[in-house]
């Protein structure tokens, strides 16, 4: 199978958990024999760097890119507000890159075309005319629920309009157009559930992010420490590091002075970098995730907002590092509560969580290799990529 793969941000550097996925989405691809050309759009916040591109990967899918500036225009933004236009999405609309995306059709045989997330649905209409394969979108999350929930948590009355606006917008936008391809991939059955009570009907399938076993890496289980990693450019993760350093963690530093707080991600701002807090360590980017994620305790992820699946939080997994997060955090992850996770909704309930597992270093271990093995046995790459396979050959 030919597949043109375009994705909304380069897939090089693994900045981020969107990157990640989209990087193992790719190897589930060409495990099953698939032959793959990326293209990708460039912005801002995620420049195209062919030098970041493994050196047989770039030969394999040979990466193309192009600039888009997607940063916020004011006047732009306003514009919308009085329209029904999601302004979200046609930031990442450019003449240049659909120009690029029907090159590429018309010198080339593909049998699909996969589009990653609903920022690419603007190019769907122009495709069609030119290309008589399937279109596949894959997506990350249901975009318009993040917005929905950052303006619930939000106490200004006017950014909570604001943000009711562009929810509202993106989610016409995401149901309308999503209806027009032919299928449609899922990271999480809530999303798909989501989706279809939407009245989206197309053919649909879950297939979760792929992690492969770690072999030598694990959770030592010596540290007391917790800790949090994310990309620091996305506002859901910021909230959360918010809640550690001002609710969670002074609690937790009162009941156990020797616990240290440690701050890891993309994108950290200067206010951190130079912050000055007892016991809170802020690392910014690191260059090996598993092996910062099996030694600095358990990892805690207090979202209240955002959607999709947490990568991060199955990385920590599947290197079996016990996981405290709330609902939303472990939302379409399918964990059992206390077993292979701690699911903690409130200030109170995670603060508890955490005396827990420090208090038994049994139980942490215990969870910790409980959600390793959930993690071996439904995310791995050869069934996930059998998935895939088996969706793509049902068109």
């Amino acid at each position: 199978m030919k597949v043109l793969f375009v994705t909304h941000k380069p897939i090089f550097p693994l900045i981020d958990g969107g990157c990640i996925a989209m990087h193992a989405f790719l190897q589930n691809l060409l495990h099953v024999g698939c032959e793959i050309q990326n293209i990708s759009i460039s912005t801002s916040k995620h420049p195209f760097d062919l030098k970041n591109y493994p050196a047989d990967l770039q030969k394999e899918i040979k990466p193309e890119s192009v600039f888009i500036n997607t940063k916020i225009n004011i006047i732009k933004a306003l514009q919308a507000l009085v329209t029904s236009e999601s302004y979200n999405v046609s930031r990442f609309y450019s003449t240049q890159f659909e120009t690029l995306i029907l090159s590429k059709v018309k010198n080339s045989d593909f049998d699909f075309i996969l589009l990653e997330s609903a920022f690419l649905l603007p190019y769907v209409d122009a495709i069609r005319s030119q290309f008589s394969g399937k279109i596949i979108v894959r997506t990350h999350n249901v975009e318009y629920k993040i917005w929905e929930r950052m303006s619930e948590f939000t106490g200004n009355l006017l950014k909570k309009k604001y943000l009711q606006k562009l929810s509202k917008d993106l989610k016409n936008y995401e149901i309308k157009n999503l209806k027009k391809v032919d299928g449609l991939v899922c990271i999480s059955d809530l999303d798909k559930r989501t989706f279809q009570s939407h009245g989206i009907h197309i053919p649909m399938v879950t297939i979760p992010v792929s992690m492969k076993r770690n072999e030598t890496l694990k959770f030592d289980g010596k540290s007391n420490d917790i800790f949090f990693l994310g990309a620091m450019n996305w506002q859901p993760n910021s909230e959360a590091v918010d809640a550690l350093l001002n609710e969670i963690f002074p609690k937790i530093r009162i009941k156990f002075p020797n616990t240290n707080l440690h701050l890891a991600g993309s994108y950290m701002p200067s206010k951190l970098l130079q912050l000055k807090q007892d016991g809170v360590v802020v690392h910014g980017r690191v260059e090996n995730v598993a092996e910062f994620m099996a030694q600095h305790g358990i990892l805690v992820v207090p979202l209240q907002s955002g959607s999709g699946i947490r990568i991060k939080i199955l990385e920590a997994m599947a290197v079996g590092t016990p996981v405290i997060a709330t609902k939303v955090g472990f939302e379409g992850i399918p964990v059992l509560n206390r077993i292979e996770g701690i699911v903690a909704n409130s200030t109170q309930e995670i603060c508890d969580a955490i005396w827990d597992l420090i208090e038994t270093p049994a139980l942490a271990k215990l969870i910790g290799e409980k959600g390793q093995k959930m993690i071996q046995e439904k995310y791995s790459q050869e069934q996930v990529s059998a998935k895939i396979y088996e969706f793509l050959q049902s068109f």
